[in-house]
């Protein structure tokens, strides 16, 4: 009896070991239960949220936690520093443009000659160690919460980057006078099928996307975070076209910026997406300037921005003033300090900079009169009838030389075309004038005719489509083959290439482009602004651009690798992690519903799917619809990936894994192990959050001490190096400490109990992450789960009356827990720095920054200092390190 008592209490250690589930911190959750309530995850992708909310929460902590950043000396600084225009005085008045201003082109507008300067520029910073440890090192440490904790997170988000931006390009310049940043115009990637194979990802431009760089202008770079580092398109998404025009549209700043813009037209909400995509060094807010494409990524916002600002004064609104009053943090307030050069953060809305040092040349657009991108890079294509530039891909990148050559070429014949023109303009302007406007306007309705009659068909194959879309008989689809071949030979006819209708919504055939050298184009000499340009273009013809093929599959193969950067508070080394194993149990998604596989019954063929769900599996696993990023699309084979990240919470530090699922099945397991800072280092305390390949946020499960099973949690977690042990120091410690090898021929045994956390896929309309009120007479409690229990009283908590109440993150208050008045904020008891905010019913856990102490009467942070009382609660009941 006793031997099976001490078998059920060691397995019962085993279960639970050294890591123990513990609540989000305040912060994460208050920034979590904030966008819960600007939207869900059926209208924005779930993992969008979670990694934009860690990543500002992990901002502003990594300064309030004291960890360590990258180092920047104070001679690096004051360099920086003295690389931006003196401090401004902050005008109401438009200040005239000057004739000299510096003109930022997008990326594949600037010729071979300037890109070319451009690399020379940032590689002459990155190789120039007078200020240390090199020029681009120091200008790119400055992009870290431990030195601007007001640069992302509310308004001045757009001001600060448009001055760091202005410090960079004078950077630039004194190395390679001519240059400007120029600005990388993600919507003309977005379109393609597969944009990770746009040429941008090319040794002429940014260099390889996946894993480390080691081709092109920045191959073989180390920067303070570890070799330069992307894996390109595997989270996230590029800016899409609607969006950007939704943002210019808008009249106030804060209609486009935190905390107060919709998500789908905060500015900063979508651009952290677009790091996302990019990922390595860009997919953290703190290394993100290591990599050189973070600053042509900035340009582009900065330059929707100021499009914004112009829009404003259309309308009769001053942009240098319109700065909200509301914001979520004192820091970012109009008159706080920016930290860059004695500004203020309303100075980065002054008209100066615009109006006296740069601006910008509008992003590439083209039409079916005049199709040319103004680049060999950019391609005129029919997308929905609405012609627009879209990138070259890289497989057709081994015919750039020759595209060059052409372009060459032809910009020849355009000038031997200007002097033809010029000679006969002398007498027959006039006559030649009048006669390219009547064929041009004749062209334009014979192509206008032609589009309406290619729509009329259109709408007539979906009227077919739909009306047979659930009649499978032989006749039904007899027809509509027949449609398709009448529309591929009218399309072909008229020089297009026919994209069919597809009535179920694939999202690829009606809207993704494909670009490859199968197509090919016609080159247009380039635009000479000395030649009329009805008369260049009338000498070429009719031009029809052409649409592109959804041949393609737009999928990411699930076995591209994904490499990490192995850093933890600036230093990269595999030997500061550990692995730890994680279960995915995964759903099929509900879109996935036939694959080929037909039963046969008494000799005939059936005509439902056999993975196709009855009812009642629909009944057992119900699913719903949520948001996923909009290059989510199916492999061929069926197998599809789950990402499961870990992120520091008491460490700058970021590791992301996958595991490999099948599609096919109702449910499917994997394994994958995942890699936490070392517990020898101090105790680890890490986020664990898993998602699909289309950005579908998945349940996690915990092993909770005293509760049998796997219950619901928050992903959070505490490693510490205690006995047992639940994770390997390398991958294959991990391997084998979950699976029992027993003897060389016998099967190897899964062992459950190593298993801490598992995540469920499945797909429900409902955040997963705990912010929902606590059980009845606890009142709202946004930061912990029911199953969290909160730190023992101690100190001065523990004199706190009966009807105290707990609000999570250590903080218990005396107002009682049913008493949560909007607006209204509460001290936390035997804290001097801590409070909570009340907003629309839940209690949020707040720290006030450095310096300052929280003002019960005055109900803010006001400057003071805590303590310095080591015994004080603060200092035991959480365990920052």
């Amino acid at each position: 009896m006793k031997l099976i008592i001490l078998a059920l209490f060691a397995s019962f250690w085993i279960c639970n070991g050294m890591i123990e589930h513990i609540p989000l911190p305040g912060g994460l959750v208050d920034c979590f239960s904030r966008y819960s309530e600007k939207t869900n995850v059926v209208d924005t992708v779930g993992e969008s949220i979670a990694s934009f909310c860690f990543g500002q929460y992990m901002w502003q902590a990594s300064r309030e936690l004291g960890l360590p950043g990258f180092n920047i000396t104070r001679e690096a600084y004051n360099w920086a520093q003295s690389l931006l225009p003196k401090p401004i005085s902050h005008r109401h008045t438009r200040q005239a443009i000057s004739p000299n201003l510096r003109i930022r082109k997008e990326y594949r507008r600037l010729t071979d000659f300037e890109r070319a300067n451009f690399h020379r520029a940032v590689q002459l910073l990155k190789a120039d160690t007078s200020v240390a440890p090199t020029m681009y090192d120091a200008l790119s440490s400055i992009h870290q919460g431990m030195i601007t904790t007001s640069a992302h997170g509310g308004p001045n988000f757009l001001g600060f980057h448009r001055v760091y931006l202005i410090m960079f390009e004078n950077a630039l310049r004194t190395k390679v006078p001519s240059v400007t940043v120029p600005y990388w115009d993600s919507t003309l990637d977005e379109p393609l099928i597969n944009p990770t194979q746009s040429i941008l990802f090319t040794d002429s431009f940014l260099g390889n996307g996946f894993g480390m760089v080691n081709r092109g202008p920045f191959a073989g770079w180390t920067t303070l975070s570890g070799p330069l580092i992307r894996n390109i398109g595997q989270a996230g998404s590029l800016f899409n076209a609607d969006a950007m025009a939704r943002i210019v549209s808008s009249i106030r700043l804060a209609q486009i910026t935190e905390p107060n813009a919709p998500v789908n037209s905060s500015l900063e909400f979508l651009h952290n997406q677009v790091h996302l995509w990019v990922d390595g060094q860009m997919g953290s807010l703190d290394t993100a300037a290591h990599d050189p494409i973070f600053w042509l990524h900035h340009s582009y916002v900065d330059y929707i921005f100021e499009l914004f600002r112009q829009n404003q004064r259309r309308f009769g609104i001053d942009p240098t003033t319109d700065y909200p009053v509301f914001v979520n943090n004192s820091m970012h307030m109009a008159m706080y300090p920016m930290g860059l050069a004695g500004l203020r953060n309303i100075d980065g809305f002054n008209d100066r900079f615009t109006s006296m040092i740069y601006q910008y040349e509008p992003s590439p657009r083209c039409s079916l009169r005049f199709p040319d991108c103004g680049s060999p890079y950019l391609r005129c294509v029919v997308n929905g009838f609405q012609p627009r530039c879209v990138s070259v891909d890289w497989s057709g990148a081994s015919r750039v030389s020759v595209i060059r050559q052409q372009f060459v070429n032809n910009a020849v014949q355009g000038q031997r075309m200007q002097a033809a023109v010029r000679l006969n303009m002398l007498n027959t302007a006039r006559r030649q004038q009048a006669q390219v406007t009547i064929q041009n306007q004749m062209r334009m309705s014979q192509q206008q005719r032609i589009l309406a009659n290619m729509q009329r068909q259109q709408i007539q194959l979906k009227e077919v489509e739909n009306a047979g879309l659930d009649d499978p008989s032989e006749p039904s689809q007899m027809q509509r083959r027949s449609v398709h071949r009448r529309m591929k030979r009218s399309f072909k006819r008229r020089g297009f290439t026919y994209l069919p209708y597809d009535p179920r919504g694939s999202s690829f055939v009606n809207s993704k482009l494909n670009i490859n050298s199968n197509i090919q184009l016609k080159m247009l000499p380039p635009m000479n602004p000395n030649v009329p340009r009805n008369i260049q273009n009338a000498s070429e013809g009719t031009f029809m651009p052409p649409s592109m093929p959804s041949d393609m599959c737009p999928a990411i193969p699930v076995t591209q690798g994904y490499q990490n950067t192995f850093n933890i508070n600036g230093r990269s080394d595999i030997n500061q992690w550990v692995y730890i194993p994680v279960k995915v149990i995964y759903q099929r998604p509900p879109t996935y519903n036939n694959y080929a596989s037909y039963p046969i019954v008494n000799g005939e063929m059936e005509a439902e799917d056999i993975y196709f769900p009855n009812t009642a599996m629909k009944n057992v696993m119900p699913t719903g619809k949520p948001a996923s990023y909009p290059h989510c699309q199916a492999q061929e084979s069926g197998a599809g990936k789950v990402f499961i990240s870990s992120q520091g919470i008491n460490y700058m530090g970021t590791y992301k894994e996958y595991a490999v699922v099948d599609h096919r099945l109702a449910i499917s397991i994997a394994t994958a192990y995942v890699a936490v800072k070392s517990p020898k280092l101090g105790a680890s305390q890490v986020f664990l959050n898993a998602y699909d390949s289309c950005g579908r946020i998945c349940q996690p499960f915990c092993k909770l001490a005293g509760v049998a099973g796997f219950q619901r949690c928050s992903g959070a977690f505490r490693v510490t190096s205690g006995f047992p042990k639940h994770y390997g120091t390398n991958y294959g410690d991990a391997v084998t400490h979950l699976w029992q090898f027993s003897k060389v021929d016998s099967c190897p045994i899964m062992q459950d109990n190593n298993i801490y956390i598992q995540f469920h896929c499945n797909f429900k309309e409902s955040w997963p992450f705990g912010m929902r009120p606590a059980a009845s007479g606890q009142g709202g409690n946004a930061a912990a789960l029911d199953e969290i229990e909160e730190p023992e009283l101690s100190g001065g908590q523990a004199n706190a009356p009966p009807t105290a109440c707990r609000v999570g993150n250590g903080c218990i208050i005396s107002n009682g827990c049913n008493n949560c008045v909007h607006g209204t904020t509460y001290p936390c008891i035997g804290a001097c720095d801590m409070y909570s905010s009340c907003q629309n019913g839940f209690h949020h856990v707040q720290r006030c920054p450095d310096n300052t102490i929280f003002n019960q009467d005055e109900g803010q942070c006001l400057a003071g200092a805590c303590p310095n009382n080591s015994n004080a609660w603060w200092h035991k009941t959480i365990d920052w390190k």
